[in-house]
């Protein structure tokens, strides 16, 4: 189970990752792409207005995924599709050559250059320009932090993350009834653009809970998790820290 992103967007504007610390990560199933001169934008960092942040789209004219920026302009990489589930992954680790990163399925795909951009939004499914999705989307990950190869192709096999340090936003889209909220304990909840519907979901496992799981997830309650998912946590022991 996902949630269903068609012309519609999930948007953050507080307690946002710094500039120079951001990976954001989630499974998308795209039911259709962009055609000529038009894009479609899974991913928005930046401010709340303009030109002025990064972004990772869709393009109709090339058929290929690309970062863009006013600073660095437009790079392209691998080919997007419809109707097949895959992973996407944005790092922003600086504001110079290089320091923007797109991972496909796991693996790197695109290396960009970004400047000292505003950084006021952060936005999946959409941009600032109206430049909406189509798509089922699950297990959105954001951390501050700047996550290794090996550990985006770990966080890409469960729904439950791996890494909790750092971890600025988990909403894992898996509830019977349409869900944007952050289980990550950190309340950094999204905002939904439009009406989000339920979706299909990757073919992924939920994972194992480890104790800091339970934990983080204690303080959201377990009330708020599906009921079979709400087991993995309550027959899990906690350890003392």
């Amino acid at each position: 189970m996902g949630l269903l992103i068609d012309g519609d967007s999930l948007i953050r504007t507080t307690n946002l990752p710094a500039a120079t610390t951001l990976t954001v990560m989630g499974w998308f199933l795209f039911h259709s792409g962009p055609v000529d001169e038009n894009w479609e934008t899974p991913f928005y960092f930046g401010g709340a207005a303009g030109d002025t942040g990064d972004f990772l789209q869709l393009f109709g004219n090339t058929g290929g995924f690309e970062l863009y920026n006013n600073v660095g302009g437009t790079t392209t990489g691998s080919a997007w599709e419809t109707d097949v589930w895959h992973h996407l992954t944005m790092v922003r680790k600086g504001n110079g050559t290089g320091d923007i990163l797109f991972y496909l399925d796991g693996v790197l795909d695109i290396t960009h250059t970004t400047g000292v951009l505003s950084t006021g939004a952060l936005e999946i499914g959409d941009d600032n320009f109206t430049e909406q999705i189509d798509a089922d989307v699950a297990a959105i990950k954001v951390w501050n932090a700047v996550l290794t190869a090996d550990e985006i192709l770990n966080e890409m096999q469960t729904f439950l993350p791996k890494r909790w340090t750092n971890l600025n936003c988990w909403t894992p889209g898996v509830r019977d009834t349409v869900d944007f909220l952050d289980y990550s304990g950190a309340g950094n909840d999204w905002t939904e653009n439009g009406t989000i519907a339920i979706g299909g979901g990757p073919p992924i496992s939920w994972g194992a809970a480890v104790p800091m799981a339970l934990e983080v997830i204690s303080a959201v309650g377990v009330e708020h998790l599906p009921p079979d998912r709400a087991h993995t946590y309550q027959h899990q022991p906690i350890m003392a820290h």
